[in-house]
């Protein structure tokens, strides 16, 4: 996962942020985060990479399931393949 920091505040620099995870370029994973208190932020399926280029699906722009920002902070983060957690660690979003 890189950056991190990130700064989703459209200055073209660091605005979101890209997860990778073992075997993205031939099992599909779903990407979770949480807040502090353990709330569900977003989530989202990610896709088999078939070219470099296709990263769209690992991306996490810093907005929330209900398409708002999400406020700045530590967030946690889950990547699930097949009903098992194979990453997890933290973000920090900054505004």
């Amino acid at each position: 996962m890189r950056p991190n920091p990130f700064t989703p505040n459209t200055d073209g620099y660091n605005d979101m942020v890209v997860f990778s995870y073992p075997k993205m370029f031939s099992e599909q994973a779903q990407l979770q985060i949480y807040d502090k208190r353990k709330q569900l932020v977003f989530e989202r399926d990610m896709d088999p990479i078939a070219r470099y280029v296709d990263f769209d699906s690992r991306i996490w722009d810093g907005i929330d399931t209900q398409g708002e920002p999400a406020k700045p902070g530590v967030y946690f983060y889950l990547i699930i393949r097949n009903g098992e957690v194979i990453c997890e660690g933290t973000v920090v979003l900054v505004r």
